[in-house]
């Protein structure tokens, strides 16, 4: 620029100046920082446009905008979380309020429950006192009861010592006026008052011949004749049988025949008749009244069904339409498969007074116990346990395991209560053996003899093979009458039973030994005490089968082994045979004299004759034949059609001589 005064402005790098003034123009002056102005001057960003301003100002509002919003809904964020930890609070103020008292009420209840508890023991307590002072009473009962039992014996004797006395000095004096009639030393009829009469001297002697003849044949089958032990059907008895065993003295029972007079009575054949006359099956179900009693878990509903019916109604039959009047009924095992339940034996009982129409009394039948009868569901190989836990009496169970609920002698009185003849006609044979008598000696209704009549020849044997497999019992059974003849050491024990029973019915001189158990294996293996016996009779396989032809006759002294049957078809259906059956044994004198003999007639009667496909099915248990059975007309209905007790189907049955 020039100078003067032209007063024209020039912009430098500190602003605006003035070119010229006062001393003329001005000369810049560098310092050492300007010299570096330059270079930073042309590094330096270029200047931000408008443009630019707004989209940074846009940006920047778009960023406040979006904070503010976040911060809004932060702060109601917090509003709300404030309210509800309020709110929370306030709960958790409720809730340990409630707590304090649910605190106090726990602390009262428990001080209510200590009370309660103290009373809870006080009457147990005062339970077991009366327990305690009941035990006793019992005892003292028991006790008054056996004394009772014993003097109702001794008087029973007596009064048939003196029956017995009268009836001989009654026949002495009667032989004494017999012979004084005939040869007329001392006349009975002058001693009376009567004139001789001289003219009737020789039809008097005919007369007293002819008796003598009677009684002289008569005394064949007294009880006085001299016939020994295995010799004739009377023989001698010993007097004041020496009856043991457990509880109250048994007494030997003697049931009257029911056939008539001797050569009169029912029983079919040959000129004589008049002894034993008896009914006898095995696993027998429920009559039809009771067919609720006992019948699950499956498959225990087997017992109640037609042909288990079916049983009762032939025995109504046979009594009431053809004239049947056995004395007695003997039951080969499986009663109703109660396991010893009170109900249960009980019904069983009603029931065959209700279908013999009273005909055979209660005191007349008796249970042979089988695996069923022990404990209700058979004692099986199912019980997990068996080993090491006994198979318990009675019925109650869980998971087909049984459960404990009865005592060997709460069992054992339930038996007794339902078929009193095992207290009062069942025999315990005197133990040969010291370490029996030790073990409570033989007790019904494990094992026990029977004999039904005193003329009779056949004494009855009931034995303890029950076809259990879980043999292990409650530790207050007795060894002698309780251990099952297939445990360990229960052969030995049923071969000493066996023994005693054989040696005591030939000392009340009876010759054919018929002996009952539930089933055939692992029994007494004393051949020579098998094969005295005559007649083995089983129940256990729900079948009929017998070693003998049908229609067959055994002659005693042609055997080497025992006539054996199995008659386990009287009521549980497991579809193996097609009848339901009974048994019917007749005793038969016959002969004179040397020649007297006697004839066991064994007859079979069927009473459900199957009306269905016989197995209904190939699957084991499933399998039934008698839920329908073919009517009968004119037999007997109970409800289901009408039923008879006919002779066998396939000719079952034979004759023991």
């Amino acid at each position: 620029g020039g100078g003067g005064g032209g007063g024209v402005r020039s912009r430098g790098l500190d602003g605006p100046r003035r070119d010229g003034g006062r001393g003329g123009p001005r000369v810049r002056r560098r310092s050492v920082s300007s010299e570096c102005s330059d270079e930073l001057i042309g590094k330096a960003p270029a200047r931000s446009t408008t443009l630019e301003r707004k989209s940074r100002r846009a940006e920047l509002e778009s960023k406040v905008a979006d904070t503010m919003s976040a911060a809004g809904e932060a702060a109601a964020d917090a509003e709300v979380a404030a309210n509800t930890a309020s709110e929370r609070r306030d709960q958790a103020a409720e809730a340990l309020k409630l707590a304090s008292a649910k605190a106090d009420k726990a602390e009262e209840t428990l001080r209510e429950a200590n009370s309660m508890q103290e009373e809870l023991r006080r009457l147990f307590r005062q339970a077991e006192d009366l327990r305690e002072e009941a035990d006793k009473l019992k005892e003292s009962a028991d006790a008054k009861d056996s004394e009772c039992t014993e003097a109702e014996q001794i008087a029973a004797q007596k009064g048939m010592a003196a029956a017995e006395a009268k009836a001989k000095a009654e026949a002495a004096a009667k032989d004494l006026e017999a012979f004084d009639e005939k040869y007329g030393e001392y006349p009975a009829k002058k001693d009376r008052g009567v004139p001789p009469q001289g003219s009737q001297e020789s039809d008097d002697d005919g007369e007293s011949e002819e008796e003598e003849s009677q009684e002289g044949s008569e005394s064949e089958y007294s009880d006085e004749s001299d016939v020994g032990p295995g010799g004739g059907p009377g023989g001698p008895r010993p007097p004041g049988d020496d009856i043991r065993g457990r509880g109250p003295p048994r007494r030997e029972g003697n049931l009257p025949p029911r056939g008539g007079p001797r050569g009169h009575g029912a029983g079919g054949g040959g000129g004589g008749g008049g002894g034993l006359d008896v009914l006898f099956m095995a696993d027998i179900g429920h009559a039809r009244g009771n067919k609720e009693d006992l019948t699950s878990p499956w498959p225990m509903s087997k017992c109640a069904h037609e042909g288990a019916f079916s049983l009762y109604d032939g025995l109504r039959d046979y009594v009431e339409n053809q004239g049947a009047a056995p004395q007695a009924i003997l039951v080969v095992g499986d009663v109703a498969y109660s396991g010893g339940n009170a109900s249960v034996l009980n019904h069983t009982r009603d029931a065959f007074q209700q279908y013999l129409m009273g005909k055979v009394p209660e005191a007349s039948v008796f249970p042979v116990i089988g695996n069923h009868d022990i404990h209700y569901m058979g004692c099986s190989a199912g019980e997990r346990h068996a080993s090491t836990q006994p198979c318990y009496y009675g019925s109650a169970e869980k998971e087909f395991q049984s459960q404990p609920q009865l005592t060997f002698q709460q069992w054992q009185s339930n038996w007794f209560a339902a078929f009193p003849g095992l207290l009062g006609s069942a025999i315990s044979p005197p133990p040969g053996d010291r370490s029996q008598k030790e073990d409570g000696g033989w007790v019904a209704p494990t094992r026990y003899n029977l004999n039904l009549n005193k003329d009779s020849s056949v004494y009855i044997i009931a034995g303890l093979v029950s076809g259990a497999e879980a043999l292990l019992r409650t530790s207050d059974s007795p060894r002698a009458a309780a251990l099952d003849a297939a445990a360990a050491g229960g052969r030995e024990v049923e071969c000493s039973f066996l023994r005693d029973s054989i040696a005591h019915g030939r000392s009340l001189g009876k010759t054919v030994f018929i002996y009952l158990t539930h089933h055939f294996h692992k029994s007494c293996d004393d051949w020579s005490l098998i094969r005295q016996i005559d007649i083995w009779i089983v129940g256990h396989k729900h079948n009929y089968w017998q070693n003998v032809e049908g229609g067959g006759v055994v002659v005693q002294e042609e055997r080497n082994y025992p006539s054996r049957i199995v008659i386990g078809n009287g009521g549980f259906d497991q579809g193996v045979i097609d009848v339901v059956s009974f048994g019917h044994l007749r005793e038969e004198f016959y002969g004179r004299g040397a020649a007297a003999r006697v004839r066991v007639h064994l007859d079979v009667k069927d009473t459900c004759l199957s009306a269905e496909t016989c197995p209904s099915s190939s699957l084991g248990l499933t399998a039934h034949c008698w839920w329908k059975c073919k009517a009968q007309p004119g037999g007997f209905d109970g409800g289901g059609g009408a039923r008879k007790a006919t002779p066998s189907k396939y000719g079952y049955g034979f004759t023991f001589d």
